[in-house]
C-alpha cells in the first residue's frame, strides 16, 4: 500500500472535508489505501479485511 503512515509517524492533526468529484480523481490510490487501512483494523464498510487496494479504488471511480 502507497502512503499508509507507520504509528511513529502518525500524528494528532486531523483534517476532515469534503472533496468535489474532480479532486477525487486525484486522490483515488490515497482513498483507496484510507479504505484498505480502515478495513485492516476492524472497521465495518462491508468489505473483507482481504479486499484489495484495486477493488476498493473502484469504489470512488
Amino acid at each position: 500500500m502507497s502512503g499508509l503512515l507507520s504509528p511513529n509517524q502518525m500524528t494528532d492533526d486531523i483534517l476532515v472535508r469534503r472533496i468535489g468529484a474532480d479532486e477525487v480523481d486525484k486522490r483515488l490510490e490515497r482513498l483507496a489505501d484510507i479504505l484498505v487501512d480502515c478495513v485492516a483494523h476492524g472497521a465495518s464498510v462491508s468489505f473483507f479485511a482481504s479486499a484489495i487496494s484495486t477493488t476498493c479504488v473502484g469504489v470512488f471511480a
